[in-house]
This record gives structure tokens, sequence and C-alpha cells, in this order.
């Protein structure tokens, strides 16, 4: 059966020190170039990675590979499902699960809302606490956490929305036989 829990993540992300140094000079800096630039040539030594310039369409890629077999997945699983709901193809049984499988449905969906609110009012919460930055530096670093928080809670969310629908998907075929 499919993992069906909804993650819980802690928004707040606080960093270290802005008393600590931020490099150490001149042989952090053309470390770091060379790295950049190393990154812009093929390493053949590792495999399924893509040089600097390509990461873009490596990504769109990979997500139209996933998007592609999750629409697949879909289209048949609708097959499947439409085969099963022929009258001769329902049971007693089956009938019977359809309501608290709906309801199932209807208080996972009720979990992802919860944790969409709960999070913005967490989002909110820390912004509006947020007024004492006497430097452009501390107010920089505020802004940017509420911003990584905003982004957590919206990756939490995307990553558990695609995850209740495989579920729904997995439970659905379990209801009625085909999977």
């Amino acid at each position: 059966m499919a993992d069906r829990r909804i993650p819980q993540t802690s928004l707040k992300k606080k960093r270290g020190s802005m008393m600590a140094p931020a490099s150490s000079g001149d042989a952090d800096l053309a470390s770091a170039r060379r790295r950049l630039a190393d990154t812009m040539l093929p390493d053949f030594s590792q495999s399924g990675q893509l040089p600097l310039p390509f990461a873009a369409l490596a990504r769109a890629w990979s997500f139209q590979r996933a998007l592609g077999h999750a629409l697949g997945t879909q289209w048949s699983g609708a097959i499947q499902f439409g085969a099963a709901l022929t009258p001769s193809g329902l049971k007693d049984s089956t009938l019977r699960g359809g309501p608290a499988l709906g309801q199932a449905m209807a208080e996972r969906g009720a979990g992802l809302m919860a944790l969409w609110w709960n999070g913005l009012a967490e989002v909110g919460t820390e912004a509006a606490e947020i007024g004492e930055a006497n430097t452009l530096t501390k107010y920089a670093e505020q802004e940017m956490n509420i911003l990584q928080q905003s982004l957590s809670l919206v990756a939490a969310q995307w990553i558990a929305a695609a995850r209740e629908a495989e579920n729904i998907q997995v439970d659905l075929a379990c209801w009625l036989g085909v999977g």
C-alpha cells in the first residue's frame, strides 16, 4: 500500500551568526570559480550528470517524463476502472465500501488543507514579528527566511498533494479489485 503520511515540516529555519565570516578571501574565490567552470563541462565519470548549461533542459525533460508516466498511469487506471464499473463487474461488497472510501479521501483532503492553513498562519506570524531590523543585512536575512518558509510550504503541499493523488488511485484500484 502507498505511503499515506502528510509531511510535517518545521518551517522556521534560522541561519548561523551574522558575525561568522562569509569567506576567507581570494582562495575561496578561486576555488568557487574552478568549481563553476567544472560544472560547465561534461563529467563522463559520473553518469546522469549533465553540464550546468543543460540543467534546465534536464529538469524539463525529467518533469515531462514524470508527468507522462503519471498521465499514462491515470489513463490506464481509467480504462480499468471503467471496465470494473460495468453493472456485471460490481459486487455488493464493492458498493458498500464506496462511501467509506469517499469519506477517507475527504478526510485526507481536509488534512492537506489543514496543513496548508497552519503553514500559512506560521509564515504570516513570522512575517508580522519582523520589525527590528536595524541593518540592511539583518533585513535581507529576515526577508529571505520568510521566502524560504513560503517555498518550503509550497513544496511540502505539492509533494503531499501528488502523494495523495497516487494514494487515491491505488485505493480506487483496490476498491474495484483491479489493482
